[in-house]
């Protein structure tokens, strides 16, 4: 290898009982070893690979036939490891290995598929102490350098083995640059982790800042602030994994744009704006699956898969979010109800908006946005009528003069024989008075016929709908404004949009969007 001792002393008490036979060597070996000072180097560039100040195996038991590796304790104070990903994304430790050339590869390959079948070497340490731990990580293949410090790393592992039965048991902890901490504990098979492995792993206070490298790459965004807590839990059961992780980003901050031709593309902002609660929390619960028996299964593929996952189905269907934060079906809240030629905000928009609004409170950098809508029969028609009582009572009308006392056949006639003629006025009372019906009903008849005729031949502004259609928008955010102090920076008007109205009303179109 391209491994370098530097310096190190190795130091042993204990005995030695060599009994060769035929068949075995009968080889025994007990004591305790010692290991001070040692510091592995790259021997191509001198830089620092490993570093271990004391490291201690006490009552140690060595034999063949029957073959077995017992180690009562070891101690493990100041390890250190300098871990480097490079430019073209090669681990400095995978690198070290010397080139062989094909015969002797081909060789050891049929050496290790001939032995492939056999059981591993028994070993088990009773008892592994860490202190004072560290290990320094670096990544130059990302579009920014990644470097970060893993220090003051203690802990204990129970139960190291590699026969299959046994079970180990570890929990180690340390702290991570110089706010974060980190924290393992659990069990697992180390003989085979793939049969049982159960690990929870607790990340608190890790500066977001340091981890731009990870974003521009991966989202395409540098981050200005936020501090995360991780809470991992896996569990491995006969090859099937099972992970709950828990995510809490506290107080985050994008920064600018970073090109990167991994970043997924995705209005980041507004997942934001959708999972950021008022504390400035986002909270995410994201459990995982995955075979790792599976030769295309990679773990960060699996775990970053879920989260972009959940991200996509934030920002892809944002109302049913909303919706569950509320305990209501999401999809009510796209549309607020109006009667047709009518922008006043009655009960059922009232319900709609009240809960848009307690939306619009818990999440604080949700913004909305109202296109006021139009249909242009049922409005139409609305606006028609409307304007023909105006135009029958004169301008001087109340208000609450209502069609009963302005649409009759009275005040209608002489507005009938203006527009289309006398001669066609007469043609209308000869049709109805031809009909079979008794003279109540003939008289009910005529009177609908001519509203009709009025209505449809009443004339509008050429802008009416799109007025009707903007005064809903208006009602709409007046009511959030006043009622519930919405912010007049996070609703937003746009331009009206024509619809088709859904069971006798027309909907105003609510969207959502980030603050800007």
């Amino acid at each position: 290898t391209y491994a370098r001792i530097e310096a190190g002393s190795v130091s042993a008490t204990g005995r030695l009982r060599f009994a060769p036979s035929k068949t075995d060597a009968n080889l025994s070996a007990r004591g305790d070893f010692g290991l001070e000072g040692l510091n592995i180097s790259d021997a191509r560039d001198a830089k620092p690979l490993v570093a271990v100040s004391a490291l201690a195996a006490n009552d140690y038991v060595f034999e063949l036939a029957p073959d077995r590796l017992f180690v009562d304790a070891v101690t493990m104070d100041g390890f250190f490891a300098d871990v480097l990903i490079d430019r073209n994304k090669t681990l400095n430790f995978a690198a070290l290995m010397k080139p062989v050339d094909e015969s002797e590869a081909a060789e050891k390959g049929s050496e290790a598929e001939a032995s492939g079948g056999a059981e591993p070497f028994p070993v088990r340490i009773v008892r592994f102490d860490v202190t004072n731990g560290a290990v320094h990580f670096a990544d130059d293949s990302l579009p920014l350098p990644f470097d970060t410090h893993i220090h003051d790393v203690n802990g204990q592992v129970l139960g190291i083995s590699s026969l299959r039965e046994d079970t180990t048991f570890l929990r180690l902890d340390g702290e991570i640059d110089r706010y974060g901490t980190a924290k393992a504990e659990g069990s697992l098979n180390t003989g085979d982790p793939k049969a049982f492995t159960d690990i929870g792993v607790v990340f608190r206070n890790i500066d977001l800042k340091s981890y731009t490298p990870y974003s521009g790459k991966f989202v395409g965004r540098a981050i200005d602030q936020g501090k995360l807590f991780v809470t991992l839990r896996y569990r491995i059961v006969d090859g099937k994994m099972k992970g709950d992780n828990g995510l809490v980003i506290n107080k985050i901050v994008l920064g600018k744009e970073i090109k990167s031709s991994d970043a997924i593309s995705l209005p980041l902002d507004f997942a934001i704006a959708l999972l950021e609660d008022r504390d400035g929390v986002i909270d995410i619960d994201m459990p995982v699956e995955g075979d790792v028996d599976n030769p295309k299964f990679r773990w960060g593929g699996v775990v970053w898969k879920a989260f972009v996952n959940l991200l996509t189905k934030a920002v892809t269907a944002p109302f049913n979010l909303i919706g569950a934060l509320l305990g209501v079906e999401g999809e009510t809240l796209k549309k607020v109800p109006f009667e047709p030629g009518r922008a006043e905000i009655d009960a059922v928009s009232r319900e709609r908006l009240d809960l848009l609004a307690k939306a619009l409170t818990k999440r604080p950098r949700l913004a909305i946005t109202v296109r006021g809508s139009y249909d242009g029969k049922h409005d139409g028609r609305a606006l028609r009528r409307r304007a023909l009582i105006q135009e029958v009572l004169g301008s001087d009308a109340e208000a609450t003069v209502g069609a009963e006392e302005a649409l009759v056949p009275g005040l209608l006639e002489p507005l009938y024989e203006k527009r289309l003629g006398g001669e066609a006025l007469a043609k209308l009372k000869e049709e109805v008075a031809s009909t079979d019906a008794d003279k109540e009903t003939q008289k009910r008849i005529y009177g609908e016929k001519l509203i009709e005729a009025m209505i449809e031949t009443q004339p509008l502004p050429a802008d009416a709908l799109d007025v009707l259609a903007q005064a809903r928008a208006r009602a709409v955010r007046s009511y959030l404004m006043v009622n519930h102090a919405v912010e007049a920076g996070r609703i937003k008007e746009e331009s009206p949009l024509a619809v088709r109205a859904e069971k006798g009303f027309v909907a105003t179109q609510i969207g959502l969007d980030a603050v800007k």
